[in-house]
């Protein structure tokens, strides 16, 4: 609150002086429309009207454009400045969504309106002692902004005493005069800031003849919120205040800095700090100032498959994702089609103007943000893209004024619905609904979480991913106990947690889960001694299980309460399991599925000193172990899963019954593995935490999660190739690897069965330049004189020859369709033969993907019954 009851007479206000002209150093547009588009644009965004999806963008810009409003209060005036701006924007392009031009009787109506709109706003606050009070002020003069920038480009008089006044209303009160010196508004919190700088610098590109003071504002403010105050601009921290509140914030940036990019283009120029100078900064366009690209990437990553943002931090249930439509010309990614109730803005006519189109669902795997404490495992569509994201925020990324525990928590999601739920939000007025941040997935020390007025570090360890393995880790300490959460996804199907719990003196320790299994309209079902089904508002169920060395001390489901919406909550159910020691391990399993007809098979063997979950799907077999203690787990064989045994700390493991295969592991501090009592990896020196896996024939994939090591895998045959060692060896079956701290290692047993393939010297591929960084030229050809007298080996004649590329799994890359055929011609016509005359040699271009990483591929030409293959190496 400002505290003005003893200094008002010696405050002066900014308002008692108009604020100078904008003088930026480049203007390149000098004339209007400038802040959604240019004139020169607009012939483009003509074209798109009639064009999915901004069709139906377009035909709701009609729609709100032909509706009406009273101005009798703030939320009023809000919806008359967005039909202002819609009738700004249909004038400007003079047709309506069927195309047809509009009558001159349409044009005057809405003009009158638009205009009438814009004279008579409301250019006063609802108040001044609140944050809140400058929301529904600063929207509106963002849309009255733009209505007046149309319909000026329209070349339609239009009333900019509103706009001008209003601004400087919130200029003054974010910005005042006490003994003389120019401060802040205290009450204006970091988001609240960007709020009013966004409307301030969409004023300025209005009225740039005014505003000298509110450009001012809008740039220094911008800049020292986002990059000092919320976030690192040397790395990918986040923005502290969360999801919620970065959205919330750029939706009220974008417009402005379109305006910008259209009306100044890429400058840096020098902005003069209203508040005392402290701010003053050479600053860059926003929209060219690749810091902004750390945070669209961030935010883009924070997305479930639909598009809204998942409940974490401060975020509510079923929040609409960012808009940052006017960046997916520089990366698709950082746009996301829009879901119902994003924006109290009205928002389309960016859409329209920015022509972005919806990216795509983000691909499975892992993303690992450590510097903004966000871990995201992402699963396929074929297995209900799994979104499961760990929490281990520590720095500027961590903020405690929300209630928020953001160490180690966790959330999933898949199938459409959320599954497990990680502290609610609610609203800051009715928090205090739902149970505080200790109640939910953390771990508990003696019954408490970490405390929310305090920040807790955690940290985001080694993340990697391998084929079938997606891996990841938080650290955090609280209560007096070290807590190491792992996670892996498996498969795309199966989320295996490990937590490491760690205190000089014995504690009670609990794991929870909260299944969104709401009273209205969910169940849980018990699994006795082990965990629980939730079933959730669609056919939807969560299966998780716990287990811990030596048993659980207790396991119990209660009744809690969780939001479901913004200012809404309902009953759901959490899982708690106990146990009390110094040191101990929790074992988990989640399982998301339909329906219970998917057969998942479970089995909580009790093993003294130990904690197992055996499992099954389908032909997929699981087992996962841990213990205290570095000792020998063994799991005895059985019809579909051979014996198993680690000497070390912990492992999973993944099996095919039907291949007879071991698909995947992880083992945690071990030092050998063994599969139905065969040898499959030992250490030469410390134990060591690695991920293998064999789900390619082709190929073994590893991660070395650690230091440094000499490691021997067992290998009938003799590698083709080993990336990602310092050297190997292969003697007798061993391979031994030396590899450095952190490896992703890939050893090629036989790529693409070449050593199967009955390759004769008659052929050869060539290509160059390899390596090569844009692209190659390749080569197929007979070696002369291989055929005598011919220009070509005589049984080219008749056979098919395909050109594929492959990358390191065996998956094609490129394929050069369609397959020739070399031969005579006998009579009719074919497109794919070669005929005019008889050819030795074939030469074809290969130009990667943009998409395509760095790496080694390997391209095979088949010619009839025979094959010949060329490693190339492709660098970026």
């Amino acid at each position: 609150m400002k505290i003005r009851f003893v200094f008002t007479l010696l405050i002066l206000t900014a308002g008692l002086c108009w604020s100078a002209a904008w003088t930026p150093s480049v203007v390149l547009e000098p004339g209007q429309p400038r802040i959604l588009f240019t004139a020169g644009d607009s012939a483009g965004i003509a074209n798109r009207l009639d064009t999915a999806p901004w069709s139906s963008y377009y035909s709701s810009i009609w729609s709100r454009a032909n509706a009406s409003s009273g101005n009798g209060s703030q939320v009023e005036d809000l919806a008359r400045s967005a039909i202002a701006l819609s009738a700004a924007f249909v004038l400007y392009f003079g047709v309506n969504p069927s195309g047809d031009t509009l009558t001159i009787s349409q044009q005057t109506a809405l003009a009158d309106k638009a205009r009438d709109y814009l004279n008579n706003m409301i250019t006063t606050m609802g108040g001044m002692y609140d944050n809140g009070e400058y929301h529904y002020p600063s929207e509106r003069l963002i849309q009255y902004s733009i209505a007046y920038d149309l319909l000026t480009g329209a070349g339609i008089p239009a009333p900019s005493t509103g706009i001008r006044e209003l601004a400087n209303t919130l200029y003054n009160n974010a910005t005042f005069w006490l003994l003389g010196y120019p401060i802040d508004d205290v009450i204006l919190f970091m988001n609240h800031k960007l709020l009013v700088a966004g409307a301030l610098g969409t004023a300025s590109l209005s009225l740039p003849g005014e505003a000298g003071d509110w450009i001012d504002y809008a740039m220094t403010k911008i800049n020292n919120v986002t990059f000092t105050d919320e976030c690192d601009p040397d790395t990918i921290t986040g923005f502290a205040e969360g999801p919620h509140y970065f959205k919330y914030s750029l939706e009220h940036l974008v417009q402005f800095f379109m305006g910008m990019k259209h009306f100044v283009g890429d400058i840096t120029d020098y902005y003069e700090d209203p508040c005392g100078g402290e701010e003053s900064a050479s600053i860059r366009t926003p929209f060219f100032d690749t810091r902004w690209d750390k945070l669209y990437y961030w935010i883009s990553e924070i997305r479930l498959p639909d598009g809204t943002i998942p409940p974490l931090d401060d975020t509510f249930r079923g929040e609409g994702f960012c808009l940052t439509a006017p960046f997916a010309e520089r990366d698709p990614a950082f746009f996301w089609d829009t879901p119902p109730g994003v924006s109290r803005l009205f928002i389309y006519p960016m859409l329209v103007s920015a022509g972005a189109v919806p990216a795509g669902p983000r691909p499975p795997g892992l993303t690992s943000l450590s510097e903004a404490g966000n871990l995201i495992f992402r699963g396929d569509n074929l297995n209900g893209n799994i979104y499961f994201h760990y929490l281990g925020e520590h720095g500027i990324a961590n903020a405690s004024t929300h209630n928020q525990s953001d160490a180690a928590s966790f959330f999933l999601h898949a199938y459409g619905e959320d599954l497990a739920l990680d502290p609610g939000y609610i609203s800051w007025a009715e928090h205090d609904r739902v149970d505080d941040a200790e109640c939910h997935n953390t771990i508990l020390i003696n019954g408490s979480g970490p405390s929310t007025l305090t920040t807790v570090e955690a940290y985001i360890g080694k993340a990697f991913e391998i084929t079938g393995i997606c891996f990841g880790e938080v650290s955090t300490s609280y209560s007096s106990a070290d807590i190491n959460r792992k996670a892996a996804l498996l498969e795309n199907r199966f989320i295996v947690l490990m937590d490491f719990l760690e205190s000089g003196s014995s504690r009670e320790y609990t794991f929870q889960c909260h299944g969104n299994g709401l009273q209205s309209g969910g169940s849980f079902a018990p699994i006795p001694g082990a965990g629980g089904i939730w079933s959730g508002e669609h056919p939807t169920l969560l299966t998780g299980v716990v287990s811990a060395p030596d048993g659980l001390d207790g396991l119990n489901a209660e009744t809690s309460v969780h939001e479901t919406g913004y200012n809404s909550w309902a009953d759901h159910t959490v899982l708690r399991a106990l146990k009390n020691a110094d040191r101990t391990r929790f074992l988990g399993l989640l399982y998301s599925s339909l329906n219970s007809g998917e057969g998942l098979r479970l089995e909580m063997p009790d093993y003294p000193g130990q904690a197992v979950i055996r499992w099954g799907a389908g032909a997929l077999e699981g087992l996962a172990m841990a213990q205290v203690e570095t000792n020998l787990l063994t799991h005895p064989g059985d019809s579909t899963l051979p014996e198993l045994a680690v000497f070390g700390e912990a492992f999973m493991a993944l099996y095919d019954s039907d291949s007879t295969r071991l698909k995947t592991i992880y083992a945690v501090n071990a030092d050998s593995f063994f599969c139905g009592g065969d040898l499959v990896f030992k250490t030469l020196g410390e134990p060591i935490d690695l991920g293998l896996s064999f789900g390619n024939a082709l190929m073994v994939e590893g991660y070395l999660n650690g230091p440094g090591e000499n490691l021997v895998l067992i290998s009938e045959e003799e590698p083709l190739s080993v990336d990602g060692a310092l050297s190997w060896t292969w003697r007798e079956g061993e391979l031994e690897l030396t590899l450095e701290s952190y490896a992703h290692f890939q050893i090629r047993l036989d790529p693409l069965n070449v050593a199967d393939l009955n390759l004769i010297p008659e052929y050869e591929l060539l290509c160059f330049p390899n390596p090569f960084n844009n692209s190659t030229a390749i080569s197929f050809r007979g070696s002369p004189g291989a055929s005598g007298d011919r220009a070509y080996p005589k049984y080219f004649c008749g056979n098919t020859i395909d050109i594929g590329i492959y990358d390191l799994n065996g998956r094609i890359v490129y394929k050069y369709p369609p397959s020739l055929t070399f031969g005579n011609r006998q009579g009719g016509s074919s497109n794919n033969q070669l005929f005019s005359r008889p050819i030795s040699i074939l030469n074809f271009l290969w130009i990667p993907e943009p998409t395509l990483p760095s790496g080694i591929y390997y391209i095979k030409a088949n010619l009839g019954t025979q094959s010949v293959t060329k490693r190339v190496v492709y660098l970026k």
